[in-house]
């Protein structure tokens, strides 16, 4: 396949004017957790914070807060890892919080197994090498605890790393995280579709009117028919910004033009 480089120059605006709020509160702190301690107690509290309760707060209003917020320790329980808590409500003595979320977090979820299948043109064996080493950088391995914003940066640094080079259309397809809350274990599974193998072609220049293509090819690093390389396309885009000629510039893969090559 043989996209074509694509650059454009952009004009950026400031915003400005930006009004002061009101950040009055005369809300009471409704919950807080107690049992946990370091990150996790952390993580806890940030969200109850937002559960207060206002003078004009009646019975049902509170009751209905804190169903809200043993909603919501739940969910950050499950993101940290830990599916199978055991939570309730005390009266807090001092009365500031009104409450004491009291937590008993249980085994956290450990990674068991983890499947990472790759499709398109990185399972032939050119480039065997290559897929080897994208299972190998894998960020969330068998015995790691299962957070779910780590599950989300192990598909994003995978992805990354297959569009680093040659395959810059890679995707994830389908990915599951089947948690297993009684034995504390998460089975993971990718799978990742490369697209093809790309190679660069002709030079298309956009909204540089004023100068001639022969002058931003001086700054271009790749050679038509070159495997794509990102590094290399931020070199392009970093040598123009910092040329004389240009304010702003972005420099892309336009993959909707690109043919196929075989």
């Amino acid at each position: 396949m043989r996209p074509g480089l694509l650059l454009f120059l952009l004009l950026f605006g400031f915003a400005v004017g930006v009004g002061a709020q009101d950040t009055r509160d005369d809300g009471v702190a409704l919950v807080k957790a107690s049992g946990v301690s370091g990150p996790l107690a952390a993580a806890l509290d940030e969200a109850l914070a937002r559960f207060r309760l206002f003078p004009e707060a009646d019975e049902a209003d509170e009751e209905r807060e804190l169903r809200r917020a043993e909603r919501t320790a739940v969910e950050v329980l499950a993101t940290e890892g830990y599916f199978s808590p055991r939570i309730r409500f005390e009266p807090d003595p001092a009365g500031t919080p009104r409450y004491r979320l009291a937590v008993e977090a249980g085994r956290r979820t450990t990674v068991s197994a983890v499947t990472i299948e790759l499709k398109g043109a990185i399972a032939e064996p050119a480039f065997a090498t290559r897929a080897a080493a994208l299972r190998a950088g894998w960020t969330l391995p068998v015995g790691a605890p299962f957070r779910s914003p780590d599950w989300e940066t192990a598909k994003n640094r995978l992805v990354q790393a297959a569009t680093a080079r040659d395959f810059a259309a890679a995707i994830v397809v389908q990915s599951s995280a089947d948690v297993d809350a009684e034995a504390a274990s998460a089975v993971l599974r990718v799978e990742l579709d490369s697209g093809p193998a790309y190679r660069v072609g002709a030079l298309n220049v956009e909204g540089a009117e004023r100068f001639d293509t022969a002058l931003i090819e001086r700054f271009n690093p790749f050679s038509e028919g070159q495997p794509y390389d990102r590094a290399l396309l931020l070199q392009f885009q970093q040598a123009l910004q910092e040329s004389a000629y240009f304010s702003s510039v972005v420099v892309t893969l336009d993959l909707d033009k690109a043919v196929n090559d075989t």
